[in-house]
Order: structure tokens, then sequence, then C-alpha cells
């Protein structure tokens, strides 16, 4: 009969508490329903495990038959029996096979170190307890009795790819895998740390006990450095090495010179290497002094460990041959009348613990996850994910800082004397002495600084304090503004397996675009786009009567058009009163036609008047991004400079003049923006309601990512034009700051032109406008673009284009709402509406046989018949010129409008104009010639109500004919 044929019980888990492993035959079958019961001499309980609709054998822990069950609060070294209930639901009644075994529980020992913060003497404050007493201590080349030891005896280096264990290297030779085959530098050389919990208990106000162990005992145990969100990981893995930038990434290396990077580019350069790499972080280095303290039992590591090397900074891989722990202590050489002559030159020695090279000593390294606020308080990431620079979010917490207006941060350090001593603020500083016995070893040994608005860093910038900077050594007295550059070490946190989405829920029916988008998936939890209002002064023209202007030659008021070079009058006003005075752009005044030369005699019944300007508040609003910024894909879309298909250099995000690394980028590049490949899946989940979500993984079939496909392949970045489209001296399509948008080009010649600049160049395509309109509903989740990222330059009384940069130095995104002058930003792509329309390739409209139909290429055929392109059937055209009501809602023809709308929209009495959902015009036709996004024309007057409607957007896809308001935009594909 078929059921349960094996079962085992072990010791180990994520959870305290004992895993339960069995295995059944019953591969292929669903709709299992799994119980199992826990007897023991003092238990009796039931607990249920649902597996409903799973299939035997799917993927994961269910695979082949096999599941993995934690059975909590089991106590060590008892013997349980276990009765395993499987119910098979086979349509004809149920069949019930049980099987019960014993298993007995392992005892997990408990490692402690304890404290007395009385006592000065780093080398008698601490001692062992529990499952530590008689262990004997490290040394400075050993580990010694924790040789065999967990979590000591698994951690081990090995090199790293893509977040993958290429292969173990011997822990000897850094140079050499342990099959003897050469280390290569395509992987990273990382130290892999299994999980261990920890936690800690001030037994008084003097005494600290610190408590690790491989089981996690009760819900005060915890492993935040091995946690990223709410996933533990069994390991995690931390640079051998100080960080070396190499190909735009951080890097741990052998043989190469430490870089020097600001706090901001550390952890860029950290996270280019994929999902999970991250800098130097608070959690990973609390644990690696924890596990310090457990094997030295003393808080001066430079005395037991090594001094560290305080001159001139040596290149990686100094230690490759010194095994898992070295160090040498400094000691003076004295002449018989005891005074120092020399030393034995420890100083110039790096240190390694852990196998990691120069936790302290060589350079300064920046931490992560750890920061001050305005008040100088302590904020913590506690989850080791949406590391963010400054501020909190809902991974951070805040604790009392009581030393930061104690700390003499200016000349001298302070020592640190006194910790706070819980499990997740454990070494942060409580109490201080200064550094009044230079060279003297006392309480923790290592000095520390700290001042309001501050990111954190390990190691002291000035080498008089070395020998006051060990392993507990913390500064954070670099503050958020400043250009402060030290080194970066990587470190790999695996994340959750299960891959975050985020995502919208769409409403077509609701009647006002706010509330049309509901949140779904991760994007519940994180921290949305918030409105900002400002304010500012404008000039309001107002009429004046002639009778208040005196008959004698008056002052000039000020603001008052009364003659030539009035310089008080802003030179954007449009035209002044016709047929009374009209002002060059200088405010110089031009004599015309209609402009009289004498004084005209007042007549009662048409009383003259002057222009006046007074002073007007108006307010207008731009959108915060959230904590998208931190969020990938949004993370790792960036500026940079490309040149005949190779990257030259990243751009600065905040300054698109200038490179990275501050000098001044030049005019033989292209200003792109890079996107890493995202899966998104378009859908309708029922008649009224559809859902956009997009994952970094693929999640199911559903997930597809169209602007990363050519043809069938996927490549990993591609790269959209930061500007509008113009053309250089020698005629060549260009994306560069300071110049004119083109106009009037077909996109027959367009395209031409994009491709002569070389294999993967094109004209902007349509897939890379579904990618943009789907990363800008999710983090902005309304319809109605205008109110969450700007009306964008639009001014129908204007024939004047913007020339390209406005925006250069306003960051990644930026909009004004309610302000039809100024352009838009978003995601570091200038005017993606308004100003030009922009060309779309790729999209193809017909009508055969009555069957209107959209033909869409997969990045590899490019043509104006669409031959060759992928073609969907019955799809809705536009009577002209509409608003879009509803979309298709389908992960490739995605957000092309399916029932449309007239331009006029109002109530029964026409006194209250409603914009649609989407505010964005559309027009579906036959034809090969799409844009994109609208232009400055895209300003609707309203003759009824006399009001400016902006039908620009986000959503906009036209077929029209070329025109002075359509422009182009250059794209970049590699391998396409």
């Amino acid at each position: 009969m078929a059921g349960i044929i094996g079962m085992s019980g072990v010791g180990g888990g994520s959870s305290y508490g004992e895993i339960i492993n069995f295995q059944v035959d019953e591969v292929g079958k669903t709709c299992f329903f799994v119980s199992y019961d826990v007897r023991g001499a003092e238990t009796d309980c039931t607990h249920n495990l649902v597996l409903n609709g799973k299939e035997l054998g799917a993927d994961g822990k269910v695979g082949n038959g096999h599941f993995e069950l934690t059975v909590a609060n089991l106590e060590p070294e008892t013997e349980y029996g276990v009765q395993i209930k499987i119910n098979n639901n086979n349509n004809n009644g149920y069949e019930v096979y049980s099987k019960t075994l014993a298993v007995k529980t392992e005892k997990y020992p408990i490692y402690s170190v304890i404290i007395d913060e009385t006592d000065p003497n780093p080398s008698t404050r601490c001692k062992y307890a529990n499952d530590s007493v008689d262990i004997p201590v490290a040394t400075h080349t050993s580990y010694g009795g924790w040789e065999n030891i967990y979590p000591f005896n698994s951690t081990r280096p090995c090199g790293l790819k893509d977040g993958e264990v290429v292969k173990y290297i011997n822990p000897n030779d850094y140079t050499k895998y342990e099959d003897e085959t050469p280390v290569t530098e395509d992987v990273d050389v990382m130290i892999e740390i299994p999980k261990f919990y920890w936690n800690t208990e001030r037994i008084d106000d003097s005494h600290i006990r610190i408590d690790i162990s491989q089981w996690r005992y009760s819900d005060y145990w915890d492993c935040p450095a091995h946690t990223s969100g709410d996933y533990e990981s069994d390991y995690i893995y931390v640079g051998a090495y100080e960080g070396s930038l190499i190909d735009k990434k951080m890097r741990s290396v052998s043989g190469q010179t430490p870089s020097k990077v600001t706090f901001e580019e550390g952890e860029e350069y950290c996270t280019r290497n994929g999902e999970g790499y991250h800098q130097y972080n608070y959690f990973s280095d609390l644990a690696i002094q924890i596990l310090y303290l457990t094997a030295y039992k003393n808080t001066d590591s430079q005395s037991v460990l090594g001094h560290g090397n305080a001159f001139d900074i040596k290149n990686t891989g100094s230690c490759d041959n010194k095994g898992m722990v070295y160090g040498k202590k400094l000691e003076y050489i004295k002449d018989d009348s005891g005074q120092v002559t020399d030393d034995n030159g420890a100083d110039k020695e790096p240190i390694k613990f852990l196998g990691i090279e120069n936790l302290y000593g060589n350079t300064a390294t920046w931490l992560s996850g750890l920061c001050t606020d305005d008040y100088g308080n302590w904020i913590i990431n506690m989850k080791n994910d949406l590391f963010k620079p400054y501020g909190i979010n809902e991974n951070c917490i805040k604790v009392k800082n009581s030393v930061v207006s104690k700390t003499n941060y200016i000349s001298t350090p302070n020592k640190i004397a006194n910790v706070f001593g819980f499990r997740d603020t454990l070494f942060l500083p409580s109490g201080t002495i200064g550094v009044n016995k230079f060279g003297v070893p006392e309480y923790y040994c290592d000095t520390f600084r700290v001042e309001a608005n501050s990111v954190a860093m390990k190691g002291e910038n000035d080498k008089l304090y070395w020998n006051n900077a060990g392993i507990f050594n913390l500064n954070l007295n670099t503050k958020k503004d400043m250009n402060v550059k030290v080194n970066s070490r990587l470190v790999y946190i695996p994340p959750n397996p299960e891959s975050k989405v985020f995502g919208v829920r769409v409403n077509e029916t609701v009647r006002f675009a706010e509330q049309a988008v509901t949140l779904i998936e991760d994007s519940t939890n994180i921290e949305q786009p918030q409105r900002i209002e400002h304010t500012r002064i404008v000039k309001e023209a107002i009429e004046v009567p002639i009778e208040e202007i005196p008959m004698t030659i008056p002052e000039l008021d000020e603001g008052t058009v009364e003659g030539s070079n009035n310089k008080d009058i802003p030179q954007t006003l449009e035209e002044l009163n016709e047929g009374i005075v009209e002002m060059d752009k200088n405010g110089d005044t031009l004599v015309t036609e209609d402009t009289p030369m004498t004084i005209p005699e007042l007549e009662e019944d048409k009383p003259k008047t002057r222009i006046e300007y007074v002073d007007k508040v108006e307010h207008y609003y731009t959108m915060n991004n959230g904590d998208y910024e931190w969020i990938y894909p949004y993370s790792l879309i960036r500026p940079v400079a490309l040149k005949d298909g190779k990257i030259v250099e990243y751009i600065e995000k905040e300054d698109f003049s200038k490179y990275i690394n501050g000098s001044n980028i030049t005019d033989d590049i292209d200003v792109m923006i890079e996107f890493p490949k995202l899966y998104i899946c378009v859908e309708k989940v029922n008649f009224e309601e559809y859902e956009v979500k997009i994952s970094n993984r693929k999640i199911n079939e559903k997930y597809i990512c169209p602007a990363h496909t050519v043809g069938t392949k996927e490549v990993n970045n591609i790269y959209i034009a930061a500007y509008e489209a113009s053309q250089d001296a020698t005629g060549k399509i260009r994306s560069q700051s300071g110049k004119k948008p083109i106009t009037n080009m077909t996109l027959t010649n367009f395209r031409a032109k994009c491709q002569e600049r070389g294999k993967g160049y094109n004209s902007f395509n349509y897939y890379s406008a579904l990618l943009l309109e789907a990363l800008h509903l999710i983090m902005y989740p309304y319809l109605n673009c205008q109110w969450s990222n700007g009306i964008g330059y639009g001014n129908v009384g204007n024939t004047a284009l913007l020339n390209t940069g406005q925006l250069d130095k306003f960051g990644m995104t930026y909009g004004y709402t309610y302000d039809k002058n100024k352009a838009m930003k978003f995601l570091g792509i200038e005017n993606l509406w308004g100003n030009t329309a922009t060309l779309v390739d790729g999209i193809f409209a017909s009508t055969s046989n009555g069957i209107n139909s959209i033909s869409l290429s997969k990045n590899d055929i490019f043509n104006d018949t669409g031959e060759g392109y992928e073609k969907f059937d019955n799809v809705a055209f536009s009577n002209g010129n509409q608003y879009i009501i509803k979309v298709h809602a389908d992960s490739k023809l995605g957000f092309i409008a399916k029932e449309f709308a007239n331009m006029d929209i109002y109530n029964e009495d026409r006194s209250v104009y409603y914009t649609t959902l989407y505010s964005d015009s559309t027009n579906i036709k036959a034809g090969s010639s799409f844009t994109y996004g609208g232009s400055y024309k895209d300003l609707k007057v309203d003759s009824t109500l006399k009001i400016e409607i902006p039908t620009a957007g986000v959503f906009c896809l036209r077929n029209e004919a070329t025109s002075a308001t359509v422009g182009g935009r250059l794209i970049y594909i590699p391998e396409s």
C-alpha cells in the first residue's frame, strides 16, 4: 500500500524546535492534508500543516515526496513519538496512511561570555560561562580550543560569483581552491559564515552576558546578521579583502589597491554586483565582534589578535598564506636603561580573523545600516534591507544616544568605557573615557566619534590613533553631505528565494483617478511616494483705471509698465494688453501701429487702464520617491556615458554634467539611462480590474521581460536616451545636454539614422515604452500621471521647444504639478512627455477584412510594414484623438487603449469638466508611424470653461504624422 516510506528526526532548523523529515511515495498527487502528533513525557499536542493543492514532487521541500517540518518548543535530549497522518482525497473517499517513529532530539551547546564593566582590565573583565568554560582561548595565529566548535569550524573561504559559490578555497592559500586549481579574478573571495543565533542579557547594572548557539532557544534569540527582510539565510558572505573598484563594481579580489569612495558610492558599487550584495553593514560587523569576544575573552583586540597595519596602505592579499587567523602584537624594544629604542614592527602587519583580512587597520571602512539623526540618536536598520544612508524607514529603529553630547570629536576621540549590552545594540557606546593614558589598554580600548546627521565607518583616518582602533572602534563623525572617501567592503546576504513582487491593482470603473489604484503584493509594505506642496511668488497683471494716474509725469511705480527698459517685468510674461504696449525679450517697449504716439483724449464710455503687476502666491507640487530608490530595479537604474555601445563611465545622478568621479562629461559620449532586466506581468483579474506586477525574477510563465528580449534571447540591461534626440555637426543622432531636439523627421529616416550609430542602436521602441509605463504606475500608483509627476512642458501659445538638459541638476525624477512651463523627468529620462512627442518603433497597426490588428516587434526586426512582428487581432481603433477609458491590460498589449471617450467630458450643466481616469489622449488607427508621450501642444484649451487641460502623459500613444512637434529618442539594446 502506498504511504509513508521513511521518517527521521534531525537537529537544526530556522526556528527553535526540531526538524522532522519524512518521505511519501505519492509523488504527483494533490490535495494532501498533513498533520503530525508530538507526544513525549510531558507533551501531548497536535499540529497541522496544510498543503492544500500542493503537488508532491513539484518543487522545493515538497520535491520528490520529501517533507521537512519544524516542530517547536521541544526539549533537548528528549525522546518523542511522532505520528504522521496523510489523508489523500482521490475523489473516491479518503485513504489514511500513518506511521509512528521515535525521535530523540539533540542538545545544542550555549557558549557564553560575561563582561564585568567595573573592571577596566580588558584581559580580566571577561569570564566564560555555560559550555564555554574550559575552552582554551584563541591566539594571534589560531582559533585555539575553538578550532572544531560551531560556527568557527564551518566558516570558510570561497569563490563567489553572481551569488553562487563556485568552489571553496584552501584556507591556508587563498590563491588556490581546495582542489589546487587557481582562484581566478572573475570570482570574489568571500568568507562564508554559517547562521548562528545570539542573545544578550544585562545581569545587573555592571554585568553583561552574551550567549551564542546553533539553535534558537526562544524568541529572545535571533540571527540579525543572517536576516534579509524577514528571510533567514543559512549563510552570509563577507569580503575576505577590502573592496577594490573593478569595472564599476566593488569587488573582493587579491592583489588590488583598496579603493576609496564616498558612503553612497560604496553602497552603489556593491549593489551593482546583483541582488543580495551590499556594503559591509552593522549586523555583519556585530556578528564578527561577538565571535571575536567568544574566541578571545578579551576586549583589547590589538593585544591578543594583533595591532594591525598603521602605515602605508597595503594591497589586498597580504595574508593569503596566513591561514584563517593572523596578527602580531606590538612590542617595544628597550635598552638596558629601559628606554624604548624601537618596536617589533607589528604596526606594519595586517591582521586576519575568520579569514577576513584587515578587519581593522590598513584602511577605514564604511558601515551601512547605522547612522545618527538630527539629534545624534542612533538609527539602526534592523532587517539588512532597504538600506538608506540617512533617515528612517520601516526597517529602522531609533535608539537614544546618551553620549553624543559628551564626546570630544573635534580633536582627540574618546574611548569606549561602557556599552548598551542588548541583543541589537550590544557594543554601541553608552559611556566614555578620554584618551588620557596613551597606549594603556582600558575597558574596550578602542576609540569612537559621534556627531548628529552622520554615517558610520570602522577605523580611524588619523594614523596617530591606530593603537586605539581595534575591532570595537566606531566612527560617526562624517556628515551626510561630506565628500569623505574611505574603503568599502563587499557583503552578500542571500535574498529570499521567494522573490519580492511589487504591484498595483487598477479598477477602471471608479470615477476619479486617485481612487482607481490600490497597492498589492510587497508594495503594501514600503513607503510610498508622497506629494509635497511648494509655494512661490509670481507677478500677476491687473488693470488700474486711468483716472488713478496723475496728469503730471508720475514717478514710476515699481512693476508698472510705463516706459522702456523696465527691468522689473519678468521676461517670461506673455502678450501684454494688445494695442497698448508690447515689449521685446529685454523688456524694451516696441512701437507698433497699434501704439498711440500721443496721449489720447479720455472718453467717458471707454475708460483707459494701465497694467500693473502685483505679487501673487502660487502653489505647485512635486512627488518624492518614497522607498523605491532603494528597491530593485529602481535602485539600479542609473545614468551612464555610452560610446560605441560601451560604457565609458557612470554619471552622477544629481548632476548629469559630471561623471561619478567628479570630472565633466565630454562631447564624444551619449547620456543614456541603464535599465536592468525586469519581469512584468499585466493581466485582467475580473471584468473591472487588472493587475500590474514586476519582479526581478520570472515568477511564472505570465512574467515576461519584452523590453529586455531580442527575439528569444534575454539581455541583462538596455539603455534609453536621457534626452530627446538631437543631431551633431556630422548628422549623427545623439543624446546630449544643451541641444535642440530634432523634429519633422519620419520614423523611417529616424530609424535609419539611429541604426547608423552601430549594432544595437535603434529608435525608441514600443516595449521600452511599456517598461516605463509599468515602472511609473508601480512607483506612482495614480492613473493621472500629470498629478503625480507633473504636467510637463506644454504651452499652446508658445512655438519654441526647450533645449535638452533643463533638469540636469534635478536628480533622477522630477516634475511640477500645475506648472505648464516646466520640463519633467522620470528615472533620468527628461521630457518623457511634453516638449516633443517621441517616435515609437516596433508597433504597426493595420485593418484587413474588417479586422483591426496591432503587430509588435520582438526587438529583432524593425520596419514600416509589420512584417516579422507578432500580430494581435481584434484591437479597438479610436475615432480620432480621444481620451483613454480602458486598456487591454495584457503583458504585451499593456496600456494600449481599447475603449475611448471624446475629449470634452462635462457634467449635465457643463459647469464642471471631468478628466478621464488615464488623463492622456490616444489615437489608434492603421499605419506605421506612432508617437509616445505627447508634445507641448497637448495642453488642451477648453472653449467652454476657458481652462487648460493637459492630455500628454505616460500612457499617451498615438498614430500621427510627422510634424514640428514630433521628435525621437535613441536607444541601445546589446546584442540586438
